[in-house]
This record gives structure tokens, sequence and C-alpha cells, in this order.
């Protein structure tokens, strides 16, 4: 919403309005890296190669505006460069995505292990956040064909969110009548 508002209220303003569209959209694109807003991660994926497709783009439009002015040729050459770079554009912010989401998953081996003691669930990993949690408690969606819920995976998201960081899950919870 930031960026559509700041689209239109800087119309006529074209330098700070190329900035402005610039730093958001990119900042779009690392709140998506950061918070993985989907359960299906290639949705993930696409969404981050998108907005930094988006990215590459607003900054082609500041060049455009700081230094293109009124040449024609920069202008196609510039056509062009997006043409030709927002594919690659796509499959690097996927690609960055992929990365990032696989460096954060990696902490689920630790409760798959079967030497770690499940007595003391906090000692196996202690988490950052209850983001953090919530994400790794995200390894328990795998399916069977016939759509139902592998067991295996439930018991590993539930020892997972066994382990959460904070204290209670009463915010979760309705209230008690």
């Amino acid at each position: 919403m930031l960026y559509a508002l700041a689209m239109n209220a800087l119309t006529f303003i074209l330098k700070p309005q190329s900035i402005v569209a610039a730093m958001l959209v990119f900042y779009i694109f690392y709140i998506d890296l950061e918070y993985v807003p989907f359960y299906n991660n290639y949705v993930n994926y696409a969404w981050c190669g998108m907005w930094l497709a988006v990215s590459y783009t607003a900054v082609i439009y500041c060049y455009l505006v700081f230094y293109a002015g009124t040449d024609t040729g920069v202008s196609q050459q510039m056509t062009m460069a997006v043409l030709y770079g927002v594919w690659p554009a796509i499959l690097l912010g996927g690609g960055t995505a992929w990365v990032y989401l696989s460096f954060r998953m990696r902490n689920v081996a630790k409760f798959t292990d079967p030497n770690a003691d499940l007595t003391k669930l906090k000692k196996i990993h202690r988490f950052s956040s209850q983001h953090d949690a919530m994400l790794l408690s995200r390894a328990m969606r795998k399916f069977d064909l016939d759509g139902f819920m592998d067991p295996a995976a439930a018991d590993l998201g539930e020892l997972i969110l066994k382990a959460r960081p904070w204290r209670r899950l009463s915010h979760w919870l309705p209230p008690k009548p």
C-alpha cells in the first residue's frame, strides 16, 4: 500500500519517485524473503523471484530518470535491458529464496536425530523467535497421495511446537467459557 501511495503521490516529481519506488520494491522483496509468507515453498520462490524482477526494473527506471533524459538510444537500450534482464532476475530471486529457506529449515534435522534427548526439548534447539518455531513447524506439511497428513511429519511438527520458545499458547486458544 505504501508503494502505491508513494507512486501516486510523487507522480510529477520523477527523481524522488524513482528512488522511493526502488527502495520500497526491494523492501517488499526483503520482507517476502525474511518472513516466508506462503506455506508452499514453490510459491515463495516464485513470489521472491517476481519481486526481485520488479526491483530490477525499478533500478532501471532510476537510471532512466537520472541519466537518460530525452535520449531515445539510451531508452531503447534500457528497454532491452529490462526485456533480457528480468528473466535472470526472476531466477536469482527464486534461487535466493531457495537458498535462504534451505538455510532456515536446516534445524529441522536436529529434531529428527534419533540420539537427541527428547525429554529436554528446549536443549535440542533454541529458537530465536516465535516466527522461527512456526517456520520450522512447516515440516509437518507433508501429505500422501490421498491428501492425508503423513503421521511421521505430524509427529515431527508436534515435537517442534512442544519445544517452542514462548511459555504458553494461550493467545492462540479460544477463551474459556
